[in-house]
């Protein structure tokens, strides 16, 4: 019978030896994700600083961030995305603005930032609760406002943003468009 009790031994060290790397797996994996965290600061908001945006000494400005612009909802169910780099590079991505990069002109950059001027007055929110409206979300600087594109009291500065966001995207989409072949 000594012969019957090794295997079971032997299943036993086995399954010891697997526990034991199970256990060290998961302290290896518990530690990873503790000192992950401990040094982990929260993500920074688009158009914030992570360190403190509402800090004064902020070296951020308006200008040395991109501008960002998110666009959902509406009858189509969209989901369109625009950057707009200091530099002036265009990134569009969406389901009703085509994808395009593209870069605009310093002048019109420079148009669009004016329409900003005031901007940190505006509220946070706009909203409207219809099945049909957009939902607009654009970032500048170290502040963000979301609006219902039909909300009655959308500010007139909102809405000339967006429309300008808009028209830079389209804009972009044209400057990728293949030229036509020339007519013999």
């Amino acid at each position: 019978m000594v012969y019957a009790r090794e295997p079971a031994r032997a299943e036993r060290k086995l399954k010891g030896i697997a526990d034991l790397r199970c256990a060290i797996c998961n302290l290896v994996v518990i530690l990873a994700c503790v000192s992950g965290c401990a040094q982990h600061q929260p993500p920074a908001t688009p158009g914030t600083n992570s360190t403190n945006a509402s800090s004064p000494s902020s070296k951020f400005s308006a200008t040395t961030r991109p501008i960002l612009y998110h666009r959902t909802g509406g009858i189509a169910g969209t989901d369109d995305r625009v950057i707009i780099w200091p530099d002036g590079f265009v990134e569009v991505t969406g389901r009703l603005l085509p994808d395009a990069r593209a870069t605009i002109s310093h002048d019109r950059l420079a148009r669009l930032e004016r329409l900003f001027d005031g901007w940190e007055k505006l509220k946070p929110h706009y909203p409207l609760i219809a099945t049909d409206a957009y939902e607009i979300k654009i970032f500048y600087g170290s502040k963000a406002v979301e609006a219902s594109d039909l909300a009655p009291d959308l500010p007139e500065q909102f809405r000339k943003i967006f429309t300008e966001i808009e028209s830079i995207a389209f804009a972009a989409a044209q400057d990728q468009a293949p030229q036509a072949a020339p007519v013999p």
